[in-house]
């Protein structure tokens, strides 16, 4: 994204005219005309194809954000998984602890 910003900036696709000042916070934003011209630099950037260091051969951005979304999520889940075993194992642990051999012959009584 920081790529399509500089070289949209530095090649100067967008002008003053498309940008906007919030008269009250001062907070400066892209007009409908210069969001357009923003996003379509955006996907055409996403479609190109570079040699990828890790993977060795050619791919696009694209592609490159699914996979570092999938390995995100990868991650993710087993995180989720790992809470889940420790909180299984915790459980366990308070069920063999309630329910020792003294406790359980306290009950046969």
């Amino acid at each position: 994204m920081d790529a399509v910003v500089l070289s949209t900036l530095n090649k100067r696709l967008l002008t003053p005219t498309d940008f906007v000042v919030e008269p009250l916070s001062g907070a400066v934003s892209l007009t409908p005309e210069g969001r357009k011209t923003f996003l379509q630099l955006y996907a055409h950037k996403k479609q190109s194809e570079f040699k990828h260091p890790v993977l060795g051969r050619k791919c696009s951005y694209q592609e490159v954000f699914e996979l570092i979304l999938n390995m995100l999520n990868c991650v993710e889940a087993e995180r989720i998984v790992v809470r889940h075993r420790a909180c299984i194992n915790f459980l366990q642990t308070l069920v063999s602890a309630r329910y020792d051999e003294t406790t359980v012959n306290q009950y046969k009584r």
